[in-house]
């Protein structure tokens, strides 16, 4: 492998040739109508570049450039380094730096809306139907299903995910489906929208002559350039969308790695007929690594379907020979991490530097991030909220999730429920964003440990709950919300049982900067990356069988999932610079020692 062959020597050459290839795309010319791809390795600093195009590229007068990505962290990166470069114009209008969901809905849906069919309101869009109360059935919402295309838009029947059947808990899923499609119907017709229905009005918009023509002339005057970074996640109707505004005349620059795919579960079927995005007419590559070290590179090759060939490791970590760690997976408690903290003390790793990642949220050890979701009963929602937020490192979703569940259960014991998104229930009841986060923070601080059963834990919290009340004197509502009626089969639990907690959360401190599943750590690195690869159950052994075949044996991946779970350990393994290392149960660790010591990639297995 390439960690074995590399000359230092020519370290100077590598980094020369790397940083042509990044002034290639820094400069490289884009015409009206025209679409450039860039594939980027891992580390190929192609956020650095995006910048420096924005910072060196001049526009025309008075237009400005459109740069989107997936997250909103994305985004806040590119605007602190237009700041730091003494450039806070390049972050205001006319130009745009937001999420590719954001740009679709500012530009090319909400301008051409009617008013919605009820209410007398104006449209909102949610991130996600988490975030509406009324979507919710049990711990089941909207998010879990999937809706049949009418006339572009996915507003027809309704079908349960396969991933969330494990929650169906004895009811009828034909029941439910039905519900779902009755209720995005009658949310969608009160004006509430996400990113499915956003995009396909925004395809509907873009089909239609006179709207289309509008679009052309408002884009074309306004941006002299669309650039869309992690390209390789658009949706199929996404895709859809830059190649019409490709035809619409605007100049666009797509940035991915088609191997860090990791958001297909966001696609219907349909979309693997699709020709990915990054397929442009012109195609440039940075193939050079400035992160990892060069064992790094060399084991994430194997993670690849594709292109299996090693990127090139350029950084000031290219040299290092620390090898690969594989780790036995205990079935409980965190043994796998603090045996991965002993090899970060070793090596001087700072514990902000740390990340435990895992491509799915239950993986995750409990002791440290909480359950991965809330339970369907109104109480357990509440003492799952409780737990993810007292938890040595939920993930950061996951915490954000739980302080929502707080925020709206203060509002039900002040207000009584409304029935309505948090937003509008601030608005309503004109509560600042301030006022119930500092509410939040004295009910976590009030509400009593959950080790106590759940009767007493309740009791407690109803009256921590009201405690904090903008106005003391005024009286609470009697429409209490429903987690405080006593229920007898429970109310003798400990609250963490009934919350979904394998424990009170007391476990001792494990020196670990950040906990997450690896979607989260997307654009992320840290010098040292604990990767834990699922151990199979009865319902997903089938899946994580594929999954160790396709990397280990080298078999082409039989569906779609398969191929992104692959996907998703690779970019979870992608994030380390310095220390790799693989928690894997007893089953598989045979497994991967053996192919790593066949692809002659250095590793070392810890007792």
């Amino acid at each position: 492998m390439l960690a074995e062959a590399r000359n230092d020597d020519h370290v100077h050459e590598l980094c020369e040739h790397a940083r042509a290839a990044q002034r290639a795309v820094t400069e490289a010319d884009i015409g009206p109508g025209q679409l450039l791809s860039v594939r980027a390795c891992p580390g190929a600093g192609k956020t650095r570049v995006i910048v420096d195009r924005h910072l060196e590229r001049a526009l025309p007068a008075r237009q400005g450039r459109a740069i989107t990505s997936f997250t909103k962290a994305a985004g806040g990166e590119l605007r602190r380094r237009c700041h730091e470069a003494a450039r806070p114009d390049l972050t205001t209008f006319p130009h745009f730096i937001g999420t590719l969901d954001t740009f679709i809905w500012l530009h090319l849906v909400r301008p051409h809306l009617r008013p919605p069919e009820k209410g007398g309101r104006s449209w909102r869009r949610l991130e996600s139907w988490e975030r509406h109360p009324e979507a919710h059935n049990g711990d089941l919402s909207l998010e879990d299903f999937s809706f049949v295309d009418v006339d572009g838009l996915r507003v027809g029947k309704a079908s349960l995910n396969e991933s969330a059947r494990d929650r169906l808990q004895g009811r009828d899923p034909d029941h439910l489906e039905w519900w779902a499609a009755k209720k995005l119907k009658a949310l969608f017709a009160q004006g509430y929208v996400t990113g499915d229905l956003i995009r396909g009005m925004a395809l509907r918009h873009l089909a239609h002559e006179r709207l289309a023509s509008v679009v052309r002339t408002v884009l074309t005057r306004r941006f002299g350039e669309l650039v869309i970074d992690e390209a390789q996640d658009c949706s199929a109707e996404e895709r859809g969308i830059v190649r019409s505004l490709v035809d619409l005349g605007l100049p666009v620059m797509v940035v991915g790695d088609p191997a860090q795919a990791i958001y297909g579960f966001r696609d219907t079927v349909a979309a693997e007929q699709e020709p990915v995005v990054l397929n442009g007419a012109r195609t440039l590559g940075l193939r050079h690594n400035w992160r990892s070290s060069q064992v790094i590179c060399d084991l994430a090759a194997t993670l690849r379907v594709a292109e299996p060939e090693p990127d090139t490791a350029v950084g000031e970590h290219a040299g290092d020979k620390e090898p690969i760690r594989l780790i036995p997976l205990p079935t409980h408690g965190v043994d796998h991490v603090r045996a991965f903290c002993g090899e970060a003390d070793r090596l001087r790793i700072s514990v902000p530097e740390r990340y435990v990642v895992a491509p799915w949220r239950s993986c995750l050890p409990r002791d440290l991030a909480g359950a991965p979701r809330p339970p369907g009963s109104p109480i357990g929602q509440v003492a799952w909220a409780v737990g993810v937020l007292r938890a040595e490192a939920a993930p950061t979703r996951q915490r954000d999730r739980a302080a929502e569940i707080i925020r709206a259960n203060i509002l039900d014991v002040w207000y009584g429920p409304d029935g309505i998104p948090l937003a509008d229930r601030l608005e309503r009841h004109a509560v600042t964003a301030q006022g119930i986060e500092r509410a939040r923070a004295l009910v976590l601080r009030d509400l009593p440990d959950l080790d106590r059963t759940t009767g007493e834990w309740r009791a407690r919290a109803q009256e921590v709950f009201g405690r904090h009340a903008p106005d003391p004197g005024r009286s609470l509502p009697e429409a209490t919300p429903r987690w405080v009626r006593r229920h007898a089969p429970t109310d003798a639990r400990p609250a963490y049982e009934v919350g979904g907690h394998s424990g009170p959360l007391a476990t001792p401190r494990v020196e670990v900067g950040t906990v997450t599943n690896i979607h989260q750590v997307k654009g992320e690195e840290a010098d040292a990356v604990l990767v834990i690869v699922p151990r199979p159950t009865v319902r997903t052994r089938k899946r994580v069988e594929e999954l160790l075949s396709s990397w280990v044996d080298g078999a082409p991946p039989r569906i779609r999932e398969s191929a992104e779970d692959l996907n998703v350990l690779y970019v979870g393994a992608t994030r380390a610079r310095r220390l790799l290392a693989f928690a894997l149960c007893d089953e598989h660790l045979p497994w991967v020692e053996a192919f790593l010591d066949e692809r002659e990639i250095a590793f070392r297995t810890l007792d």
